[in-house]
């Protein structure tokens, strides 16, 4: 079991919008059933041995997860 899965469901919506700038999102859902284009981090990421702070999701190498997010008020 990771730390992650003992988080309150606020806790996890703390560490996603801690480390999550943003997300990218097709217009239209995509024929394969994608429907994110890209992710953008608030710190940089390796992908394909480069540095980045958005990684650009293709068909080819990706699996998606779809997480629904909201405020609370408190």
């Amino acid at each position: 079991m990771h730390r992650y899965d003992l988080c309150t469901p606020e806790e996890k919506k703390e560490i996603i919008n801690a480390l999550i700038e943003g997300i990218e999102i097709f217009e239209e859902k995509q024929e394969d059933g994608r429907i994110i284009k890209a992710v953008w981090f608030k710190f940089p990421v390796f992908v394909n041995g480069e540095e980045s702070n958005g990684v650009f999701l293709s068909k080819e190498t990706n699996v998606e997860t779809v997480v629904l997010m909201s405020r609370v008020s408190k």
